[in-house]
């Protein structure tokens, strides 16, 4: 495994290539093009490059306190809950910060729904179940996306953008929203490390060792959605990241919560700028949202480990 300075260097390497690859060469014509890289290439390298770590970091604390490794704001349906707010925001023409903050919060009453539901299923409160609670919800949610279409057409291309996610319209407000609420969540979540390792060796034992399991599990998916959601509304569904990235770390190299949130969160900043960067270049001059790069590239990784997990045990 990499040590941290050498993930750190590959990012800033990462980020670099993204800011300058691209339809317009930047330095044909510097003086011209120097807006184009200002105001569209660094403000979207910089908010793929938080994204990343957000829905990296937050899907490792996800995995951990729902000891399930398909756990993410994907699958809990927080993702199509934020979008299916963001939206509705849109299309009422309400400002940025009210976007991000009907995203948040529909988000975030989509958990509370999922945990409700799940509670009611499932009186010991199954990581499972709530799995499946939240992707049965996403699919509603999605459901009820595609309805927009009907009554609003003249917004396909919002609804299509936050669908498969993209990074086209991201600024420099939705960087400091997305950065502020991302390093909050990580402060937290190193604060807690500790209890997570202990969560790692079972709720019984966690509980034995004075871990509030309930408490931590309730906190933990509250505190490590806000960032995620906010992003998510600003650039609709990017899926898989939070699954993939710790999981494929954790198969080279199993290691405590502390180092994996900060490894999750760099590899995830880099898995997503380079996924943005080949959307952009891959099928010039159009550009490939980067939720569909996300997939595309996510499920054959998926399929491997999984398959290596199979071989492992027989």
């Amino acid at each position: 495994m990499m040590k941290t300075r050498h993930i750190v260097t590959l990012l800033i390497v990462v980020s670099a290539l993204s800011m300058i690859v691209g339809p317009i060469n930047i330095f044909s014509d510097l003086s011209n093009n120097f807006f184009v890289l200002t105001e569209i290439r660094i403000p979207r390298t910089m908010l793929a490059a938080l994204g990343g770590a957000t829905l990296s970091m937050s899907g490792a604390v996800y995995q951990v306190v729902l000891q399930n490794r398909m756990a993410d704001s994907f699958t809990l349906g927080m993702a199509n809950g934020a979008t299916l707010g963001a939206f509705f925001a849109i299309s009422l023409g309400l400002p940025l910060v009210f976007i991000s903050l009907f995203g948040i919060t529909t988000g975030l009453l989509t958990l509370l729904i999922v945990l409700f539901i799940a509670r009611r299923l499932d009186h010991k409160y199954t990581p499972a179940t709530l799995i499946i609670t939240g992707i049965l919800l996403g699919s509603l949610f999605s459901g009820l996306l595609y309805i927009f279409i009907l009554f609003q057409p003249d917004k396909t291309n919002h609804l299509l953008s936050f669908m498969f996610g993209s990074f086209g319209n991201a600024n420099i407000y939705h960087c400091l929203i997305v950065g502020i609420l991302f390093f909050s969540s990580l402060i937290y979540a190193l604060k807690n490390a500790r209890q997570l390792d202990f969560l790692l060796l079972g709720e019984l034992r966690a509980h034995s060792l004075g871990v509030n399991v309930r408490r931590l599990r309730f906190m933990m998916l509250i505190a490590l959605s806000l960032a995620p959601l906010a992003l998510i509304s600003f650039t609709g569904i990017i899926g898989l990241v939070g699954i993939i990235v710790p999981q494929v770390l954790q198969y080279f190299k199993p290691m405590k919560t502390r180092e994996l949130l900060i490894k999750s969160a760099l590899f995830g900043s880099i898995f997503l700028v380079t996924a943005d960067t080949l959307g952009r270049v891959i099928l010039m001059p159009y550009t490939v949202p980067t939720g569909i790069i996300v997939m595309l590239s996510s499920v054959p990784i998926i399929f491997i480990l999984l398959y290596k997990r199979m071989i492992r045990m027989t």
